[in-house]
């Protein structure tokens, strides 16, 4: 731990979310003592996001799920695009969910060891995360709707920009 923490600065990881959540407004349900089920409001739509503390791995287990599906006849299409989203993805992957064909980015974080989490790490991750489903919403969305779209231009959306138009 470094000088600037203090053990008071650390706590249970799902605590330190849902203080987080509560600063934000966002609406969550807590399932039980180690997971919540949070609504986040985004630009292209609503986000599911689910957060569990393994306390055996000690492992913080996040999956946001995005609100598109893929049918049935798309689903080699969007195996593709996933894994050219994943190469520029800063932060955890996205992945299909095989029973349901829904998106979803996924992170763990390993904190055995640490005796817990600081509020600015969780700001951090939950930040990074929905931050990469707002910038992948828009190729996804495409991917979902789009009766032919090359995998490769999946990696357009992800590009940088800068400036303004």
């Amino acid at each position: 731990m470094s000088a600037l923490s203090t053990s008071e600065d650390l706590g249970h990881p799902i605590e330190q979310v849902s203080a987080f959540i509560v600063r934000r407004d966002w609406f969550f349900r807590q399932a039980h003592r180690d997971e919540i089920l949070v609504d986040v409001p985004g630009r292209y739509g609503q986000y599911q996001m689910k957060v569990r503390w393994d306390s055996s791995q000690q492992t913080l287990d996040i999956a946001c799920q995005l609100d598109s599906a893929i049918e049935d006849s798309r689903l080699g299409q969007a195996v593709l695009a996933l894994a050219v989203l994943n190469e520029d993805v800063a932060l955890g992957h996205f992945q299909l969910i095989s029973d349901s064909f829904d998106i979803e980015l996924r992170y763990r974080l390993a904190l055995r060891g640490t005796g817990g989490m600081t509020s600015e790490q969780v700001q951090d991750i939950l930040d990074v995360m929905i931050d990469e489903c707002e910038h992948a919403a828009p190729a996804l969305y495409q991917l979902a709707s789009s009766n032919d779209l090359p995998p490769h231009t999946t990696r357009l959306v992800m590009m940088p920009v800068q400036g303004e138009a």
